[in-house]
């Protein structure tokens, strides 16, 4: 293709100037900047578009079961991030030479003007320290290409961070900004409505066909769900929590769309994505979704206010008034506040550690109770058959050494499956004023088929500590040398337990469906992460995922924490602080011009009911702040991140036409003001 380009002009002046066949239409641009043509942003739009629609089969050795906190296969499988991740870098890898390519043609404006080197310095630091936490990590493998569940590795992180780059930096004209724009209403109107048809129940994913064509048919002999629950709605994104993030982030510019769409059957098919993607969300029942998209009704309202009358101003403060007493309405008629809280509990047992031939159990009052086996006794082979547990057990108060009474007690037991009692066991509990009645006995269980190929019915002794509050039943077995450990999982892994730090949500933990608990954990893992993180997709090993007791306590066992159901605490944990002030910055120097092109002194134009670059600076605004407040409940992900980023290099590039052109200034007088709302 042959460059042109556009006649020179004055800093600030509008292009009027003639252009080639491929920059027809794009006068609005700035003096002496090369406009490539649409073509070259076609891996632009396959990341925005058609990489939140892949979904396909990919089964992997995911190396977690060393460790004693899994209990899963050694295999697992994806079909919603492992493509997704490949294809996105595969594309990013095509912009960077067409990135170089077209700096060639000319000297790119993000490189002259001086206002774009604020993000890109955000940018460029954020990809910085997302390397060298990658670098440094623990798990490299898991930090460069993805780990477990999630595969979010640097090279993907990196890939946004080019995504971004590509729609900042070259995507600077109006014409090129809604082929952009145009691509991604026909990407979200596919994830609208597989959305909806599951809101309506019917899900693609589990007819024959389609599952056919996502496992490659591989898999088609095997018992499986593409998600884990197929009666919610997650269309192609894995889960309602991303479709929550998804929706808020898209449908401000798809209702745009609709309402100034360049023709008829673009407004209509912008109309249809918005009413798929609202389906979709409200079948997702995605709390952090909901407020996400009240957030972006209220950011919209603070960006359009100066650009209405008084009397307009009136009405909508009103509409806005009733919208939210409604809105109110519903979400505590729903339940939702009270499962958005969670109720306060407490538990009795806060933690349990492994200490020699004994047990160290914190209490939620903090008492430090000692609970002590025989040594001798517990080196021998069958000790739990003839092992007096109540002469040669004690329970003492760790901290002042004092020994505690207890009573001895007869328990049924019961058959799981008919109810009958089956005889009676010995149980030793606690019987002192100041201390719970915590019951320990002992019995002899038999080892897990697993581990037992051949039937031959092995048996292990085991120790059990019961919680009084939840009657919660912990196994312990001895090791080689006798010393306890809890038995952690039905294939028979002994783990030791230590001690677990927990800061906040103390009687909340089921906060934020559970999120309180995964916080909890989260915050004291903090301070080690202030210059770089332990790396992408390493939060499954920097998260205490062996904290067993917290698990069994509030609703997480057996299952292991991959992401700490926050956006802002992932990237601290995973990338570190550095890299987590560059990615807020990135987002707020964009509202601060957002907002000063509402209120400045050179407000930009209003959109009407044309398309302009206006418009798209007023709805990435509202659509990245809906999605940086669903952030807070929910993860950075492949499936939808791609696009939070390029929308945003977008909503750059638009604001920099708004910017650096004449025709698109307001008048800053109050009489030139009314004369233009009256025309």
């Amino acid at each position: 293709m042959k460059a042109t380009k556009n006649t020179p002009k004055r800093s600030g002046q509008a292009n009027t100037g003639k252009t080639s066949a491929d920059q027809k239409g794009k006068a609005n641009t700035t003096a002496l900047e090369y406009i490539p043509s649409n073509k070259w942003f076609i891996p632009l739009i396959i990341a925005l578009a058609v990489v939140p629609l892949i979904v396909m089969a990919h089964l992997y050795d995911h190396g977690l079961g060393k460790y004693t906190w899994f209990s899963g296969d050694a295999y697992a499988i994806d079909f919603f991030m492992y493509y997704k991740g490949v294809v996105l870098q595969l594309v990013a890898g095509v912009m960077i030479f067409v990135m170089c390519y077209l700096a060639t043609k000319s000297k790119p404006s993000f490189i002259t003007d001086k206002k774009s080197l604020s993000p890109m310095i955000a940018a460029g630091l954020f990809a910085v320290m997302t390397l060298v936490s990658s670098i440094l990590s623990k798990h490299p493998k898991d930090a460069f290409f993805g780990g477990y569940e999630q595969f979010e590795g640097c090279l993907t992180v990196l890939s946004y961070v080019v995504c971004f780059m590509m729609a900042f930096g070259f995507a600077r004209s109006e014409d090129i900004i809604k082929y952009v724009l145009n691509a991604l209403v026909i990407g979200a109107l596919i994830v609208g409505l597989i959305g909806a048809l599951q809101t309506f129940g019917l899900n693609i994913f589990a007819t024959p066909p389609v599952k056919g064509i996502i496992s490659l048919f591989e898999f088609m002999n095997r018992d499986f769900d593409v998600n884990n629950s197929m009666d919610v709605v997650f269309s192609t994104l894995y889960n309602p929590n991303y479709v929550g993030s998804y929706v808020p982030l898209v449908l401000p510019f798809t209702l745009y769309l609709t309402i100034c769409g360049e023709n008829l059957s673009k407004k209509i098919l912008a109309g249809v994505t918005s009413v798929s993607l609202i389906i979709s969300l409200y079948g997702a029942m995605s709390l952090a979704g909901l407020i996400g998209t009240a957030v972006a009704v209220g950011v919209a309202f603070i960006l359009f206010l100066p650009r209405v009358r008084k009397a307009i101003r009136i009405g909508a403060i009103a509409a806005a008034s009733v919208a939210v007493v409604g809105a109110l309405v519903i979400v505590i008629s729903g339940g939702y506040i009270d499962r958005f809280l969670g109720e306060k509990e407490s538990r009795v047992i806060e933690n349990i550690k492994t200490d020699g031939y004994g047990l160290t159990i914190t209490t939620e009052t903090g008492k430090k109770i000692r609970a002590q086996l025989d040594e001798e006794l517990l080196k021998t082979m069958g000790w739990s058959q003839d092992y007096p547990i109540e002469e040669k057990f004690t329970v003492t108060d760790k901290d002042t050494d004092e020994k505690i009474a207890t009573k001895i007690e007869d328990i049924e037991e019961k058959n799981e499956q008919t109810g009958e009692v089956t005889g009676t066991k010995k149980h030793v509990t606690i019987d002192q004023e100041g201390y719970p009645a915590i019951s320990f006995y002992i019995d002899m269980g038999q080892v897990a088929p697993e581990l037992d190929p051949q039937g031959f019915g092995f048996l292990y002794d085991r120790f059990h500590v019961v919680e009084p509050s939840q009657g919660t039943d912990w196994s312990f077995s001895g090791e080689d040398d006798g010393s306890l450990r809890l038995c952690a999982d039905a294939v028979g892994k002994l783990a030791k337990l230590k001690d677990v730090e927990r800061a906040g949500f103390e009687g909340r933990y089921t906060f934020a469906s559970g999120r309180g608990y995964i916080w909890a954990c989260t915050i004291p893992t903090l301070k080690k992460y202030i210059f770089a993180g332990a790396g992408p997709d390493n939060f499954v090993y920097a998260t205490p995922n062996d904290d067993f007791i917290g698990k069994d306590n509030w609703g997480y066992h057996g299952l292991i924490n991959t992401k700490p159901h926050n956006m802002f605490l992932q990237i601290w944990v995973q990338d570190g602080l550095i890299a987590l002030l560059a990615f807020l910055a990135l987002y707020l120097i964009f509202i601060i011009r957002a907002l000063k092109l509402s209120f400045g002194k050179n407000k930009a134009k209003a959109a009407g009911k044309a398309f302009s670059a206006w418009g798209v600076v007023a709805m990435t605004a509202i659509g990245t702040s809906a999605y940086m407040v669903a952030g807070v409940a929910n993860d950075s992900i492949v499936c939808v991140a791609p696009v939070y980023w390029i929308l945003l290099g977008i909503g750059y590039a638009a604001e920099h036409i708004c910017r650096t052109q004449k025709d698109v200034s307001m008048p800053t007088t109050e009489e030139e003001n009314t004369e233009a709302e009256l025309a």
